[in-house]
């Protein structure tokens, strides 16, 4: 070892030697030349980087006797490089941390769905089965309310659920062909009541040159909907609420515009914010989470569109909504009316008349629910406590003693995954609807995955588990109205109306429900009260197309009600508007003459009902 070398070696940081001597060895070895990265001890005792390069010089005997070369300070450039590996690291464990927070809180809201649902489920069963049994009577009042209170709470809880999921990033929205009539219809429907409770006037504006259908996400676009709406009426004390919907350039542009208390430009600054309402008197006197509008907002963008607001305070508020506009082919069949939930809410009777459905729910209360509610539409129910003793009862029964499964999802012993799977394997023909708390997607795709024809959340809602089962159970079903995609039949005779609407008969479609027939009077008094005006725009224009849209929307509407003549003509005007006939403008102004007379009777109606109400109503 050289002077020199001897010199330099010391200087080499103790751990890199090694590594140093190695390189220097393969240079000499293997050719002339050399580079190492290695630290070295300054005199003060600091640590440096640094990168060796060189040229090992040999004698004519081939000896290595000295190399030329540099020793570049790279101190800097490892820090940087280190500090670039620990960011990297920082963020891959900040990434794994956040995706472990996101499971742990699916997890958490998936359980804390099932946990409040569950026993809201009872709640509400239970007030259904006593509203039956009320029916008529003053008592019926207190199972409404409470009704009503238990889809509030439903609805806080969906709020909190959709928000979770949408800040998790686990909400989707679908592409499919929506009617706009019929989410105009689905929008109003859910706020007309509430509207025709407070004295407001609840209103559609329809631009010039609609499509018929359009591609988006039919249940997310009604959400939102229904919540701006729902918002413009709590925030209203009087005058009117008016859904508009026209073209915008490219696009598809909602308004909801109120006369209501609105908004000073601080509390606009804040109105798209978590849990913000206005302010802390605004929270106290109208109630809400905070959350409707964020979730109109979020939703509006996963949709493609935006969502701005304009509001002085006194003057009104006004929600835009503009979305991607990509017209469609009208849906190939539109859902009967009795899925429409204003039309749905208190129709009854034997519907399941004759199915034999197992259920199996470990819960004794849902049970006793489920026997009550289903017993009243004529179902012969079994029950089990779990999916094993459901297996059991089957084995016991046969495989044909039963139509359909009813299955809750979590249960001791065997869930109702387990028990779906199972019976796929043995019982592939029998069908199987779930039956769960938990409200997410997720949970509705592994009930498919498990086998399940059908996922129904709870709350039980009566007539949208009547629907699913007639639709999947293996037994004939007898031929009910709400199942036909046309009412017609279920109407009576032109000849036994004495006036426009044959309320007796009425009466007997919606198995004397006055109730409900003063609730029909309000919808369609708010939701169709633009009907003549559109009309007779319409015709005065040619506008084939807004005539279309019109009169089907009247075809719709009138098939709820006795008024079998309006329902005829409307038609007949729809056909003659689609067809571009030169009569279509003469109908459509005929059309709007019994429109106005449909109207009149309802709110005479609905004046005699508000003078002669009774505690039912």
């Amino acid at each position: 070892m050289t002077p020199d070398y001897a010199l330099f070696r010391s200087g080499v940081h103790p751990d890199d030697v090694v590594r140093l001597e190695e390189a220097l060895q393969a240079a000499i070895k293997g050719g002339r030349w050399y580079a190492c990265k290695h630290r070295v001890v300054w005199p003060d005792g600091s640590v440096r980087h640094v990168h060796g390069r060189g040229e090992v010089m040999f004698d004519v005997s081939g000896r290595a006797v000295r190399m030329l070369g540099t020793v570049q300070c790279i101190t800097e450039r490892v820090a940087a490089e280190q500090a670039l590996i620990g960011a990297r690291d920082e963020a891959h464990r900040a990434k794994k941390d956040a995706e472990a927070a996101n499971a742990a809180k699916s997890e958490f809201l998936s359980n804390m769905s099932h946990e409040i649902r569950t026993p809201l489920n009872a709640v509400l069963g239970l007030a259904q089965v006593g509203q039956r049994e009320a029916d008529g009577t003053a008592v019926r009042r207190l199972f409404d309310q409470m009704l009503d209170s238990g889809q509030h709470l439903l609805g806080i809880i969906n709020n909190i659920l959709d928000f979770s999921k949408i800040e998790a990033g686990k909400l989707s929205v679908e592409k499919e062909a929506v009617s706009l009539t019929r989410l105009t219809d689905r929008a109003l429907g859910f706020c007309a009541a509430r509207a025709a409770q407070k004295g407001l006037a609840l209103r559609l504006s329809l631009g010039a040159d609609l499509p018929e259908a359009f591609l988006a996400d039919f249940l997310r676009l009604s959400q939102v909907l229904a919540n701006l709406l729902d918002n413009a009426i709590k925030f209203t004390a009087q005058g009117d609420v008016v859904l508009g919907v026209d073209r915008f350039g490219g696009m598809l542009r909602f308004r909801v515009r109120d006369t209501g208390i609105g908004m000073s430009d601080e509390q606009l600054a804040r109105v798209f914010l978590p849990f913000e309402q206005g302010d802390g008197s605004t929270t106290r006197r109208f109630g809400g989470t905070g959350l409707g509008l964020v979730i109109c907002k979020r939703l509006a963008e996963i949709m493609g569109g935006t969502i701005r607001v304009e509001s002085n305070p006194g003057c009104g508020t006004l929600f835009e909504v503009t979305l991607p506009l990509v017209a469609a082919a009208a849906p190939a069949a539109e859902p009967a009316e009795a899925d429409r939930p204003e039309v749905a809410a208190l129709q009854s009777g034997r519907r399941l008349d004759g199915m034999r459905i197992l259920v199996a729910e470990d819960n004794p209360v849902n049970q006793a629910v489920l026997r009550e509610l289903l017993g009243q539409e004529g179902a012969q129910l079994v029950c089990a406590e779990d999916g094993l003793d459901a297996l059991q009862r089957i084995a016991n029964a046969g495989g044909d003693a039963f139509d359909i499964v009813v299955t809750d999802i979590q249960m001791p012993n065997m869930d109702g995954h387990q028990l779906a799977r199972r019976l796929r394997e043995l019982h592939p023909s029998l069908p199987v609807v779930g039956l769960t708390a938990h409200a997410f997607a997720e949970e509705r795709q592994r009930c498919f995955d498990s086998g399940m024809k059908e996922h129904v959340t709870k709350p039980i809602e009566l007539n949208s588990l009547v629907r699913v089962l007639r639709k999947h159970a293996r037994w004939q079903a007898p031929p009910l109205a709400d199942d036909a995609v046309s009412p017609a039949p279920t109407l009576a005779p032109m000849a036994a109306a004495e006036g426009l609407v044959d309320w007796d008969a009425m009466l007997d479609l919606y198995q004397g429900r006055q109730a409900f027939v003063d609730k029909l009077v309000g919808i369609a008094l708010a939701s169709q009260a633009t009907a003549p005006a559109r009309l007779r725009d319409a015709a005065g224009q040619r506008d084939f197309a807004a005539l279309a849209f019109t009169a089907h929307s009247i075809k719709g509407m009138s098939a709820n009600f006795s008024a079998a003549r309006l329902r005829e003509f409307a038609v007949e005007t729809e056909a003659a508007a689609r067809a571009g006939r030169d009569d279509a403008g003469p109908m459509a102004q005929r059309l709007a003459d019994l429109m106005d007379e449909f109207l009149a009777a309802l709110s005479s109606r609905l004046g005699e009902a508000s003078g002669t109400a009774s505690p039912a109503s």
